[in-house]
């Protein structure tokens, strides 16, 4: 099966095929294999898009070849198909990623890759409830650790006073630590010309957030149409009602592949050290300056942190955060070496069916 049959002219490119794509899968493409990108991951199956458009496709078949990112695939990694004997078109090969979305799985299992290949995070928070500077640290944390750049959307401004709007703005931008923060309403539109930036060809942008913070109806004002289902928030806890179960990707006019994600109610982080230093870097660069290396930032002499809090630098919430974090950090290390350990003693592999629970942030 040759990829060059009947190719659709958006095809790929429609789904962030790019030039330096088609390097990457240079060495895993023959006559007989069809480049794709995973569109979204089904139980024991995936769909995925092709030159050719959108197909059903099947998982590996034996263990898959040398250079083969390893584990299933996911929402956004790069693939080759194959025509399989007596099966429908199998994944074959999955192109090592450029990066990932990654964050500690919420059984305590490992890690959970929420999508792959992604170059922009819009870190999204309805403005019809009060804006959480520390679920937006950890969120910062989880999208620098990946590469990505984060920029953090605040939904819902129809709901909201113009005060609100302005003091949770400030909430957001004191800890954006250089990310963009866009105030937004996809109701009356406004501000959704500000998303036009992010959103460049080729590139993939995902958003994530609390059920109920509005991505899906972000998504629906992107591309003008409800291809995404949005349902009342509750009024009780103004939570949603989890209306995205899946990740798909959805291509926009821009040449911009967008990404919607089941609402989190947690974010377990997990080997973020970069990403704790590129959202802390305030704090990190005062504890720097601290008389002792090991200064544990209480009542030591020459303790430059408690001196910045004392004259107003530093927040004490946000050096609590960091250091919250940072030990949250130190912990899930220890968790994964002894993981490790343990997978050393007794080899198992994962299977693409496996039930994960979305419903942590």
């Amino acid at each position: 099966m040759s990829h060059h049959m009947a190719a659709r002219p958006d095809g790929l490119i429609a789904y962030g095929w790019t030039p330096a794509w088609k390097d990457r899968f240079a060495p895993f493409v023959d006559d007989n294999s069809l480049p794709a990108r995973i569109v979204r991951v089904d139980r024991g199956s995936y769909q995925a898009a092709t030159w050719t458009g959108v197909v059903r496709c099947l998982p590996q078949v034996g263990d898959p070849p040398a250079g083969s990112e390893p584990g299933i695939p996911q929402t956004g990694d790069f693939a080759t198909l194959v025509p399989a004997p007596g099966r429908e078109l199998t994944v074959e090969t999955v192109i090592p990623r450029h990066n990932a979305l990654v964050r500690a799985a919420p059984a305590g299992t490992g890690e959970q890759v929420l999508v792959a290949n992604v170059d922009v995070v819009l870190i999204t928070a309805g403005l019809d409830r009060p804006v959480h500077p520390r679920r937006l640290e950890r969120a910062l944390v989880l999208v620098r650790e990946s590469g990505a750049t984060p920029v953090i959307i605040l939904t819902k401004a129809d709901l909201a006073s113009r005060s609100t709007q302005e003091t949770s703005r400030r909430t957001a931008s004191d800890v954006a630590s250089g990310a963009a923060v866009h105030i937004v309403s996809a109701v009356s539109r406004r501000g959704l010309d500000d998303m036009w930036g992010h959103l460049t060809a080729g590139s993939t942008v995902a958003l994530v957030g609390a059920s109920g913070a509005g991505k899906s109806t972000l998504i629906n004002g992107i591309v003008e149409t409800d291809r995404q289902a949005t349902g009342a928030t509750r009024r009780k806890d103004r939570r949603g009602r989890h209306t995205t179960t899946s990740r798909d990707l959805i291509p926009v006019s821009s040449g911009a592949v967008l990404v919607d994600t089941p609402g989190l109610r947690s974010i377990g982080l997990i080997g973020a050290d970069t990403g704790l230093a590129h959202t802390f870097t305030d704090v990190e660069q005062v504890a720097a300056t601290c008389r002792f290396r090991d200064c544990r930032h209480a009542s030591e002499p020459g303790c430059a942190v408690r001196r910045a809090i004392n004259d107003g630098r530093l927040t004490q919430a946000r050096v609590e955060s960091y250091f919250r974090l940072d030990r949250e950090l130190a912990y899930e290390a220890r968790r994964a070496a002894q993981r490790a350990r343990r997978n050393a003693r007794r080899p198992r592999r994962d299977t693409p069916w496996k039930s994960r629970s979305d419903d942590e942030w």
